[in-house]
């Protein structure tokens, strides 16, 4: 049983020890995190769909299932990445890993009904 969990592991994170994937989320989460302030700073301050003072719960509720793609996405990437390109992760490779894959969740909001939030509720839940 436990070779088994250990076989379920291996295939989860590739061909890295615990540690080295630990740490390389880490470098994508702060990409993550990056893309992040940049939207926050960009956001339209004078929208009737936004609170007027920025509000972390505000923008939690509102990107919850984005991020959530974001972090199913990033993973992927993340797995993935010596398959895609023949070459192994490197942490400033995660750190863009995890801005690209936020980033590219982002673009794609607008098309997909599933990644919007239905902003008067947040608004409400906000108030």
């Amino acid at each position: 049983m436990e070779q088994m969990w250990s076989e379920v592991i291996e295939m989860l994170i590739g061909g890295y020890t615990l540690g080295e994937m630990i740490g390389l989320f880490i470098f994508m989460i702060l990409g993550f995190i990056l893309f992040t302030l940049l939207e926050v700073e960009n956001r339209d301050k004078e929208s009737n769909k936004t609170p007027k003072k920025f509000s972390w719960r505000f923008f939690a509720l509102d990107n919850i299932k984005r991020y959530v793609a974001s972090l199913l996405l990033t993973y992927v990437f993340f797995r993935f990445y010596d398959d895609l390109t023949g070459q192994a992760l490197t942490p400033f490779n995660a750190l863009m890993l995890g801005f690209m894959g936020d980033g590219i969740v982002g673009m794609q909001k607008k098309k997909f009904q599933i990644l919007k939030a239905n902003r008067e509720e947040v608004m409400k839940k906000y108030k």
